[in-house]
């Protein structure tokens, strides 16, 4: 027996004190990085985006740089005029006559050092540029059809028959004849299909199933349907649903963003809210640039932001299977490099006007309930999420409660549920789980905002859980000794746990348990575990780490 361990770990303490902050950026950041991410709010902004690349390139020139030093580039900020000697121009002298935010920017330290390095400016350059993505195509007839009746057209009933009726349909003969008037005769009379070797199965179907007869009467299915391509496609589709593009969330276009995880929990305002974006296609970037981003609140006290808004997404390409964070505001990060201007969209920066939001720590998102609905620039609704009815018209009452983080001062965030390799539906309890209440190997520890969030943002978790835990609890007993109890809703060949413990958060976890805890191997049933550890100290702090070992060996 091998076992696996978890990367990611959770935490926890006996006293439940606050956990000092102590976030940095990461140690190995270049300049231009530092640079970017303390000013991307204003590196990405589209007049500055419009003119910054040439400056930059201009003030590469070597006869340049020789001039360069603190007291010049001090001189150029008191008197932006000097500038169109070195060839800048026009519209950024101007720009920076008159905009605050610039001169800070510029008369900073680090900025200064940048613009004396030629090397820390192509970086800066390189990273700024904006990558045309591919155009990414509408989804065919077939996928089309396929999409809006997945839940029908996947029925085994329907699935055991279906193909062979559509190749039947295919035949020349058969295709001179179709029209709407036929097809909608042949709904009606079920039996004239028997004539066209249609199987008796099928018409049996056609006759007392509703929702077939809905499908059918579809104008686009009756287009499908007289078109042997788009039959061929929608054939393909039946036998593998995830053949033509890669899967979207259940019921919307394949291909499509997928919301994928929220941090809705703001540490009573002193922390970033973020919503995650992921794109699926493993091909084919794609441009946010006209996509609709809708927010309906819960009226509560603790949101600042509009109670319901719509957002026209700007500029902002997520690479194949990649994700973007869309962020209330700059925040700290467990790494410049997992989290680039490029792959955060900043609402402050973009939308502070329309979210009526002021600070980074501003919510957007309510913390009793929202509904969110991503929507591509045809209108086309892409992904809903949230535990309201995401009607403006309506006083929204959840339909389920946010499940918060258990632990004092540290949040979690919600992740999407996926079902080989579909997001489950977002509107949906079932669709969502607790960064908190996960057992899953990430490679590093992730966190946008604080070092103790529980998350995984710019890491899509798509795959089955081993163990999902749903609770653990950590108290102490009459006798002072501590007694950890922990639950699971389900656990993949779980042959069971090992409970170790320090004072330390990163380091020096001793094995508590002398024998393995047996697990429950493979179940879908609750299981609940309780350890009790008579050698923990009164008093101290104490972290607590969970390990779960397989019977097969493999590291998740």
């Amino acid at each position: 027996m091998k076992k696996r361990t978890f990367v990611c770990f959770l935490i926890f303490t006996v006293c439940f004190s606050q956990l000092a902050q102590s976030p940095v950026f990461g140690q190995g950041a270049s300049l231009a990085e530092r640079v970017l991410e303390k000013y991307s709010h204003i590196l990405q902004r589209e007049d500055i985006q419009a003119v910054l690349p040439d400056v930059l390139e201009g003030l590469k020139a070597p006869n340049i740089q020789a001039l360069l030093n603190p007291a010049v580039i001090a001189a150029a900020v008191a008197n932006p005029d000097l500038l169109a000697v070195a060839g800048v121009e026009q519209r950024f002298i101007n720009l920076l006559k008159t905009d605050a935010e610039l001169l800070a920017m510029i008369s900073d330290a680090q900025v200064q050092a940048l613009l004396q390095d030629t090397a820390a400016i192509d970086e800066l350059a390189a990273a700024l540029r904006v990558v045309e993505p591919p155009v990414v195509q509408p989804p065919s007839l077939a996928q089309r059809v396929f999409e809006k009746y997945r839940a029908t057209l996947l029925r085994a009933d329907i699935q055991a028959v279906l193909p062979d009726t559509l190749t039947a349909i295919k035949a020349p003969e058969i295709q001179a004849q179709l029209n709407p008037a036929i097809i909608a005769a042949a709904v009606a009379t079920p039996d004239i299909l028997a004539f066209v070797g249609v199987e008796q199965r099928f018409i049996n179907l056609l006759k007392t199933d509703a929702e077939i007869q809905t499908v059918l009467r579809d104008a686009q299915v009756q287009e499908l349907l007289q078109s042997p391509a788009a039959i061929e496609e929608l054939t393909t589709l039946l036998r593998d649903p995830r053949s033509v593009t890669t899967a979207g969330p259940l019921g919307y276009p394949r291909g499509a963003v997928i919301i994928s995880e929220i941090m809705f929990d703001s540490g009573g305002g002193t922390l970033p809210q973020w919503i995650e974006l992921y794109n699926p296609s493993k091909t084919e970037a794609l441009n946010l640039n006209g996509w609709k981003l809708e927010i309906q609140n819960v009226d509560s006290a603790d949101l600042v932001g509009r109670l319901n808004v719509a957002l026209t997404l700007q500029e902002k390409v997520i690479q194949p299977n990649q994700t973007l964070l869309i962020v209330a505001g700059n925040a700290r990060a467990s790494s410049v490099g997992m989290f680039p201007a490029r792959r955060v969209y900043n609402l402050l920066a973009r939308h502070q006007q329309n979210l009526r939001i002021n600070t980074p720590n501003d919510t957007f998102l309510s913390a009793a309930g929202f509904h969110l609905k991503l929507s591509n620039r045809n209108g086309q609704l892409v992904d809903e999420v949230g535990n309201t009815d995401g009607d403006w018209r309506t006083d929204d009452i959840p339909t389920w409660d946010l499940p918060w983080s258990p632990w004092w001062r540290i949040r979690s965030s919600l992740i999407r549920r996926y079902d080989n390799g579909v997001a489950l539906d977002g509107t949906a309890r079932s669709g969502w789980v607790s960064a908190a209440n996960i057992q899953k190997i990430v490679d590093d520890t992730l966190y946008y905002g604080h070092a103790d969030d529980i998350g995984t943002p710019g890491y899509r978790t798509g795959s089955a859980l081993p163990v999902e835990l749903s609770s653990f609890t950590v108290t102490r007993n009459n006798s002072g000794a501590v007694v950890v109890t922990w639950t699971t809703e389900s656990e993949i060949d779980n042959a069971g746990f090992n409970l170790r413990r320090s004072e330390k958060r990163n380091s020096g976890f001793k094995l508590l348990n002398p024998a393995l805890i047996a697990g429950a191997g493979t179940t879908g049933e609750r299981q609940t575990y309780t350890f009790t550890d008579t050698s923990a100290k009164p008093g101290v702090e104490a972290y607590y780490q969970l390990e779960e070992i397989s019977f097969d060996g493999k590291r998740e």
